[in-house]
C-alpha cells in the first residue's frame, strides 16, 4: 500500500503566492477588456447617430448649412421622432440625449459629428461635444456658425394647448406647413402621433419640417369624481376599538379613506383633501383651523373633542378638483356628569288626623331625578318611599347617577320627610298637693313620636282645696291621642289629742279552769293551782266561807298592765287624717 503524503506549509503558502501574483497579472487586464468593451459600445452608438443625421438631411437638404463654415445642429430627440433612428439607450436601458452636427467644409462637401450622453457612464467628447451640465445639453465649438434660419417654414396647429379626459382616446392633431405663406402641406404628424391618457400629465408633441419646429402640449386631466369617502371611528386614538355609536365620555378618532379611479385598475390624479360641513351644504378643508369640535392630527386624521350629539359630513376632492360624494357619520361625546335634583319632600307632618282622610298622607315617597345636560340618564328616577309607624324628620339619601356616557356621581341629600304614625302613650299617679297651687300635666309621664306632642289636663291645675278627679289627654301633631286619669287631694295640719292607754306587757301562759267548783283548804293537794292569785282567762278564784277552786282544764296567756300615750291627730275642717295631715 502506497502512503500519502500532505501538503506541506511551505507548499502550500508557495501555491497562495503563485495565485495572487496571477490576480495582480490577470485582474487589471480584465477590467480594461471590460471597459474597453464598453467604450466600443458606446462608440457604436455615436455611428448610429450619425447615420441616421446623414439620412436625414439626405432627405431634407434644405437643412444642409448654406454657407462653406456654417453647420446645422439636429438634435436627437428630432431624428428619433421622425423615425431615422430608435430611441438611444445606455447599458441600463435609459434614454440617452443627443445630437448631430453638419459642418459645410467646401462647396458640397460636409462633414457630420454625433454626441451623445447616457446618464453617468458615457459622455462623447470632441470640439463639437462640449456638455453644458447647467443647460442640460451639448455646446458647439463656435456657437455663432450654427445655421439656425428656418423663418421661410412655419408650422400651424389648430390649438397649442389640448385638455383631454383620462382614458379617452386621443390622437395628436395635424398640423399645416407654410413656406413663405402658402400652405404647402396639411397633413403633418406630430411626435407622439397618440397620447396615452391612461397616465395623467402633460405631454409634449413635437412636429418637425425641414428643420422648423412646433410644441404643443397635451394636457391628460381627471375627470372622474373620487369614491364616496370612508369613515373609521375608534374611541380615543388609531390603536382604539370601533366605535360603535353610542355615548361615550372621551374622544373619538376619525380617519378618512377614499379612492381615486377613473376607471378599474387605472388610478386618477389622486386625493388631494378631505372637506367637512356639519350641515352638508358648507364645506371647508380638513386643514382648516376654524374648527372647534376636533383637534389635527394628520391630512386624513382627527380626534373630535367637542360634547354634543352631532352628525358631520364629509367628502373627497382630488388633486383636479374633482368632488366625490359626501358621507356622513354621527359621534356623541359626553364629558359632563349629571346632576340630580329631589322631589316629594314636606315640612307638614302626616298622616293629619285634622284633614279629611281622603287628604291623609299614610307614606311619604321621595323622588330623586337625574338629569344630563348633554346625553341623558341610564335610569331617569329613583325613589324611596317610607310606610313606617315611626319616621324622622329628615333621612338622609344617597344615590350613583350615571349617564348614557358613563359619567357617574354621587347624589346625596338630607331630605324632609316628616311622617309619623307613632300613636303617643300618657301615665300618672294619684298624688297628694299640700296647700300650694298645682300643674296637673306635671304629674304626667309621656312619650311622643316625632312630631311632637301636647299635654292638657281637665282641670289644668288645682283650686287648692278639695279633692280632684283629673283627665289628662296627650295629643300629636298629626292628632293621635292618649288619655290618663288620676286622684289629687288638698291636705291642711291635723289636730292633736292627748290621750293614755292601758295595754297588757309581760305576757305569759297560765292554767285556766273551765268550771268553778268548792273545796276544802285543807284538803286540796295544789292550792296555788286551785286557786290562782289573780284572774286568767276570765277564770277568778273567791274566798267565802270555804274557798273556791278551780278545777285544772288548760292553759292561757297570762300578762302584765302598763299606760302608754295613744294620743291621736282629727281633722276639724273635715276629711282624714294620715299622721299630722288631713286629706280632703
Amino acid at each position: 500500500m502506497k502512503n500519502k503524503k500532505a501538503f506541506t506549509i511551505i507548499e502550500l503558502l508557495a501555491v497562495i503566492l503563485l495565485i495572487s501574483l496571477l490576480m495582480i497579472v490577470v485582474i487589471p487586464s480584465v477590467v480594461k477588456f471590460m471597459k474597453k468593451g464598453t467604450e466600443s459600445y458606446y462608440r457604436s452608438l455615436e455611428s448610429e447617430v450619425k447615420t441616421a443625421g446623414a439620412d436625414y438631411v439626405e432627405t431634407y437638404r434644405s437643412l444642409l448649412p448654406q454657407n462653406i463654415g456654417h453647420v446645422r445642429v439636429i438634435e436627437l430627440d428630432e431624428l428619433v421622432n421622425n423615425n431615422y433612428i430608435d430611441p438611444v439607450l445606455d447599458e441600463k436601458k435609459n434614454e440617452c440625449i443627443g445630437q448631430v452636427t453638419i459642418e459645410k467644409v467646401k462647396t458640397d462637401s460636409y462633414k457630420y459629428y454625433s454626441c451623445i450622453k447616457c446618464g453617468d457612464y458615457y459622455t462623447s467628447e470632441g470640439e463639437y461635444c462640449i456638455y453644458d451640465s447647467n443647460l442640460g445639453k451639448f455646446e458647439n465649438k463656435e456657437s455663432e456658425n450654427v445655421y439656425t434660419d428656418t423663418s421661410d417654414y412655419e408650422i400651424r396647429v389648430e390649438k397649442d394647448n389640448y385638455e383631454v379626459n383620462q382614458t379617452e382616446d386621443f390622437v395628436s392633431p395635424l398640423a399645416e406647413v407654410y413656406y413663405k405663406g402658402q400652405l404647402i402641406k396639411s397633413d403633418l404628424e406630430g411626435s407622439p402621433t397618440k397620447i396615452d391618457t391612461n397616465s395623467l400629465g402633460e405631454t409634449t408633441v413635437v412636429y418637425y419640417y425641414h428643420g422648423a419646429k412646433k410644441n404643443i402640449k397635451v394636457n391628460v386631466i381627471d375627470n372622474i369624481n373620487p369614491s364616496k369617502t370612508q369613515v373609521v371611528l375608534k374611541y380615543e386614538n388609531d390603536a382604539g376599538t370601533d366605535y360603535k355609536g353610542q355615548w361615550y365620555s372621551g374622544n373619538i378618532y376619525v380617519q378618512y379613506k377614499a379612492t381615486d379611479y377613473t376607471v378599474k385598475g387605472i388610478k386618477g390624479a389622486g386625493i388631494d383633501h378631505y372637506e367637512v360641513s356639519s350641515d352638508g351644504v358648507n364645506f371647508v378643508s380638513l386643514d382648516s383651523e376654524n374648527q372647534e369640535e376636533f383637534k389635527k392630527i394628520s391630512k386624513t386624521e382627527q380626534q373630535m373633542i367637542k360634547e354634543g350629539n352631532y352628525v358631520r359630513y364629509v367628502r373627497a376632492v382630488d388633486k383636479d378638483g374633482n368632488i366625490g360624494p359626501v358621507n356622513s357619520y354621527r359621534i356623541k361625546i359626553d364629558k359632563t356628569k349629571p346632576t340630580c335634583s329631589f322631589a316629594g319632600e314636606s315640612t307638614d307632618w302626616q298622616p293629619n288626623l285634622n284633614l279629611p282622610e281622603n287628604e291623609r298622607v299614610t307614606s311619604r315617597t321621595i323622588v330623586a331625578t337625574c338629569s344630563d345636560s348633554v346625553s341623558d340618564c341610564t335610569e331617569a328616577t329613583k325613589s324611596k318611599t317610607w310606610v313606617e309607624t315611626t319616621t324622622n324628620k329628615t333621612k338622609y339619601l344617597s344615590y350613583t347617577i350615571v349617564d348614557l356616557a358613563g359619567n357617574s356621581k354621587l347624589c346625596e341629600k338630607t331630605v324632609n320627610v316628616y311622617l309619623d304614625k307613632q300613636k303617643p302613650t300618657i301615665s300618672a299617679k294619684d298624688i297628694a298637693l299640700g296647700s300650694q297651687d298645682y300643674n296637673f300635666v306635671s304629674n304626667t309621664q309621656t312619650t311622643c313620636g316625632p312630631s311632637g306632642c301636647t299635654t292638657v289636663c281637665d282641670p289644668a291645675n288645682s283650686l287648692k282645696t278639695g279633692t280632684y278627679v283629673v283627665t289628662c289627654t296627650i295629643t300629636s301633631t298629626v292628632g293621635l291621642s292618649a288619655t290618663t286619669t288620676f286622684t289629687a287631694r288638698h291636705s291642711y295640719p291635723a289636730t292633736y289629742n292627748h290621750k293614755i292607754c292601758t295595754r297588757d306587757v309581760n305576757c305569759h301562759d297560765g292554767e285556766c279552769c273551765d268550771e268553778t267548783v268548792s273545796c276544802d283548804p285543807w284538803t286540796c293537794d295544789d292550792w296555788a293551782a286551785c286557786c290562782p292569785s289573780a284572774n286568767t282567762c276570765g277564770c277568778h278564784c273567791t274566798q267565802a266561807f270555804g274557798y273556791t277552786c278551780c278545777k285544772r282544764s288548760h292553759r292561757c296567756r297570762q300578762c302584765d298592765k302598763e299606760d302608754y300615750d295613744c294620743s291621736y291627730y282629727t281633722c276639724p275642717k273635715g276629711g282624714n287624717p294620715i299622721d299630722s295631715t288631713c286629706y280632703y
